[in-house]
C-alpha cells in the first residue's frame, strides 16, 4: 500500500513540475495600439523585419527575448520556424546588406514589460503568467498562448 502512495505522489508531482515547465508565451502590444489579432505569418513578418508599420500607421518597434529563454524558444519554434542560428545568420545578412535592423533584444519578462508599456508602437512576447496591466495581449491565430 505504501508504494501505490509514493508512486501517486511521484505521479502528482511530475505532472505539476511539467505543467510549470511548459509555461506558455503570449504576444503583447501596448494598450493603445490598435491590434487585437494577428496570424502567425504576420507576427514572424514583423520579427523579421518584412513588415515595419502598423496597418494605422506608426513604426513597428519589435522587441526579443534572449533565444536561449523558455519564450524565446517557443517564439523560434511556433512563430518564426527557425532555429536559433538560422535566425541568427537570418539578421546577419540583413544587417550587412542594410535592410534592417534587428529587434530590441532584452533578457527577461520584466524589461520587454517596462519597455512596451512605454512605447505605443512596441510589440515583444514574454511568458503569459508575467502579464501585467499596461500591455495588451494579441491573439496569434486565435490562440492567446501557445
Amino acid at each position: 500500500m505504501n508504494a501505490i502512495i509514493r508512486y501517486l505522489i511521484y505521479m502528482l508531482l511530475l505532472i505539476g513540475f511539467s505543467c510549470i515547465a511548459s509555461a506558455q508565451t503570449v504576444i503583447i502590444v501596448h494598450p493603445e495600439n490598435t491590434l487585437e489579432k494577428a496570424s502567425r505569418a504576420d507576427i514572424s513578418n514583423i520579427f523579421l523585419g518584412k513588415k515595419t508599420q502598423w496597418d494605422g500607421g506608426g513604426k513597428i518597434i519589435a522587441v526579443d527575448h534572449k533565444k536561449d529563454s523558455k519564450p524565446g524558444k517557443a517564439f523560434l519554434d511556433v512563430i518564426v520556424k527557425m532555429s536559433e542560428n538560422e535566425y541568427k545568420n537570418y539578421w546577419v545578412e540583413k544587417m550587412l546588406s542594410g535592410e534592417a535592423e534587428p529587434p530590441k533584444n532584452f533578457s527577461s519578462d520584466e524589461d520587454i514589460l517596462k519597455f512596451v508599456k512605454a512605447n505605443k508602437g512596441a510589440i515583444g512576447y514574454i511568458s503569459a503568467e508575467n502579464v501585467q496591466e499596461g500591455v495588451k495581449v494579441i491573439p496569434v491565430d486565435d490562440k492567446k498562448e501557445w
